[in-house]
């Protein structure tokens, strides 16, 4: 990369430059917001909701299901609670191996006689 900034010429109107072992180059990223200096995203959110233009617009709710607190609750609410809600307890088994490893000791080789 510091080869690529340091020889912007070597681009000339491309953002790739092929090479003997590779394509090198630049690429523009997608668009994403950034709050200014001295702003934060906790700013931003409060200018918006004090201003009666954007508050409406910018602003969102969102609603989801608490999945921790219902899974810390199950034993209260019980396996009828759970279905009234559609939902059931799970817990899946996972295959894994653990390979204990040991060094091999070196031998020595023979040459066949």
């Amino acid at each position: 990369m510091r080869w690529s900034a340091a020889n912007e010429v070597e681009f000339g109107n491309r953002k790739s430059l092929v090479m003997t072992h590779g394509t090198v180059g630049f690429r523009t990223g997608n668009p994403r917001l950034k709050p200014i200096t001295k702003f934060t995203w906790a700013k931003v959110l409060e200018t918006i909701q004090r201003s009666a233009t954007f508050a409406s617009s910018y602003v969102r709710t969102k609603a989801e299901v608490d999945r921790e607190k219902l899974l810390a609750d199950r034993d209260e609410l019980g396996a009828d609670g759970l279905r009234v809600l559609g939902l059931k307890v799970v817990q899946e088994e996972s295959f894994f191996v653990e390979p204990h490893l040991t060094t091999v000791e070196n031998r020595e080789q023979r040459e066949a006689a």
